[in-house]
């Protein structure tokens, strides 16, 4: 009997996408009755919100190397904090404590050890999930290859293999858990309402810009030339002015994500911390006593699947991540006064 269980195994580790049997999801939930002797590896529902630290080795390749991922509450939000330290995407991290919850073993596939190599489930070769609230371990359990009857797990300090269910509304989901690097990390810089913006500041080698609003009006303003080293020169009123331009500015930055990101290597040629020289600063109030803070460098030498050409670097205050933006919204922070000069209208051609 236990070979003829884990002989329907399917060949891909535990990341992979499971293809239900025909009608499957219309069972009874498996677990409804008959299953309270089988081990339970989900968090309960009270203990989701107290989870500090998840741990997740997933394997890189053939020769069974292991990516470590580190990833630790902190009072606003969830960190990074191996192999680095940066912002992890809240969304993520939710989706995949939601699926914790929902982790049912149904299932003892074998009673043994033997077949561990064979389906993956060998510490090198397996994906292991710990879960911790302080130095007290939730959860721990490894994943190896998907078979008919589910996601095949093991449990560290027990013999056996088992069988999670992972179709229908319940279940594993592995994708989850396999995510790479880049994709655990936040691209969301700031998110504010434009109605809630009180002044925006714009550095850069053209000069510095300051639009103002007093009530629903907006007025700008320019110092000529002026850079970081230098005392400020007497402001001037900017003749036609558009103060569309400025709402499409709001408009780009309201929701800013970044679209790729640099690495620890990039940051000295990367033109940020002379930002005001090398591309801009945009400064934002908000009401409520909130500012925002963007700096943008230089424009990036290298061109990936996910910036563009002529894309640049840019950091957020208080943010410790080098990050690319696309041109569209980065040039916003190098642009001169006349981009936000109402366009000449031509007059019409009259034909007689």
């Amino acid at each position: 009997m236990r070979v003829s269980y884990l002989a329907g195994a399917a060949v891909t580790i535990c990341g992979a996408i499971f293809v239900a049997r025909p009608g499957s999801h219309q069972k009874a939930a498996p677990w409804a009755a008959g299953y309270e002797s089988l081990p339970s590896i989900a968090v309960r529902k009270g203990d989701i919100t107290t989870v500090t630290r998840i741990e997740i080795a997933v394997p890189e390749d053939e020769d069974t190397s292991l990516r470590h991922v580190a990833i630790e509450r902190r009072d606003d939000g969830w960190e990074l904090t191996s192999p680095i330290r940066a912002r992890a995407a809240l969304s993520k991290v939710q989706a995949l404590l939601t699926n914790l919850e929902m982790l049912r073993v149904w299932k003892v596939v074998d009673s043994g050890v033997a077949f561990y190599e064979k389906y993956e489930l060998t510490d090198a070769k397996a994906l292991r999930v710990t879960i911790w609230r302080g130095t007290e371990k939730l959860t721990e359990f490894l994943c190896g290859k998907s078979s008919t009857d589910g996601q095949l797990v093991r449990i560290p300090g027990r013999d056996g293999i088992f069988a999670l269910v992972n179709w229908g509304s319940w279940g594993y989901e592995g994708f989850l858990y396999t995510r790479d690097l880049r994709s655990w990390r936040e691209t969301s810089l700031f998110t504010f309402e434009p109605t809630a913006v009180l002044r925006v500041e714009i550095s850069n080698p053209h000069g510095v810009l300051r639009f103002e609003r007093t009530n629903d009006t907006w007025n700008l303003t320019q110092v000529a030339g002026a850079k970081s080293h230098a005392a400020p020169r007497p402001s001037r009123p900017v003749d036609d002015f558009d103060p569309e331009k400025l709402v499409d500015l709001l408009r780009a930055y309201k929701s800013l994500s970044a679209d790729d990101f640099g690495a620890e290597a990039d940051e000295p040629g990367s033109g940020v911390a002379e930002a005001v020289a090398t591309g801009g600063v945009v400064r934002i109030w908000l009401e409520g006593n909130r500012e925002l803070t963007l700096r943008v460098g230089k424009r990036t030498t290298s061109r990936t699947r996910w910036a563009a050409e002529n894309s640049r670097w840019a950091e957020v205050d208080g943010d410790r991540s080098l990050y690319v933006l696309s041109p569209w919204t980065a040039d916003w922070a190098a642009a001169a006064p006349d981009r936000f000069i109402r366009a000449t209208q031509i007059p019409p051609i009259t034909v007689n």
